[in-house]
C-alpha cells in the first residue's frame, strides 16, 4: 500500500464515524424538536426562545455530520487529494507486519475512547458542581452526574491503558493467533 491509499482509507473511516455520529445526533435532535412542541403547546413563553435556537443547532450539527460523512465515504480520492500533497512519493511503499497493524489498530481505539470521554466527564463536572452549590436540593442529580463520569472516567482509563500498552497487547494477540489454541 503507498501512503495515498492508507490515507484514502482513514478517510473513508472517518466518513463511516461521521454517519454514526450523524445519527445519534438525529435522535437528539428529535428529542430536542418534541421537547420545543411540548413547551410551544403549554404556551409557556418563557422556555419557547430558548429551545429553538438548541433546535436549529442541533439539526445544523445533524446536517454537517452527514453531509461530511457522504463527502469522505464517495469522494475520499478528492479528500486525500488535497489533503496529501501531489509532491508526495507515489512509490513509497509501506510493509507493515500483523504486529504493526494491530499496535495501530489499537491506539486508533484508544484515540478513539479519550475522544468519547473527555467531554462527558467535563460536562459532568460542570453539571455537578453546579448541582452541588445549590446546597444539596438535588442529591440524587448530583450523584448521578458522579456516576455517569466514572463510567467516561473507566472508559478514560481504558483508552489510555490501549494507547500505552499497544505493543504489549498486539503481540499478545499474535501470539494467541499462532497458539495451537487460537483465540
Amino acid at each position: 500500500m503507498n501512503a495515498k491509499e492508507i490515507l484514502g482509507i482513514g478517510v473513508k473511516l472517518i466518513g463511516v464515524w461521521l454517519i454514526v455520529q450523524a445519527i445519534g445526533q438525529a435522535s437528539y435532535t428529535l428529542t430536542q424538536f418534541h421537547l420545543y412542541l411540548v413547551l410551544n403547546m403549554a404556551n409557556d413563553p418563557s422556555h419557547q426562545y430558548i429551545q429553538l435556537p438548541a433546535v436549529i443547532a442541533s439539526l445544523l450539527i445533524t446536517l454537517a455530520y452527514l453531509g461530511f460523512g457522504i463527502i469522505f465515504i464517495g469522494f475520499s480520492s478528492k479528500v486525500t487529494s488535497i489533503l496529501m500533497p501531489a509532491k508526495t512519493e507515489d512509490g513509497a511503499r509501506f510493509e507493515w507486519n500483523e504486529i504493526a497493524i494491530g499496535r495501530v489498530g489499537l491506539v486508533l481505539m484508544g484515540a478513539y475512547f479519550l475522544a468519547t470521554a473527555i467531554p462527558p466527564i467535563i460536562q459532568n463536572l460542570w453539571l455537578y458542581m453546579d448541582i452541588s452549590q445549590e446546597h444539596m436540593v438535588n442529591v440524587i442529580s448530583a450523584r448521578k452526574y458522579l456516576i455517569i463520569s466514572s463510567t467516561s472516567l473507566a472508559q478514560l482509563i481504558i483508552g489510555l491503558f490501549l494507547i500505552f500498552k499497544s505493543n504489549g497487547i498486539a503481540k499478545y494477540f499474535h501470539k494467541l493467533q499462532g497458539s495451537k489454541h487460537g483465540l
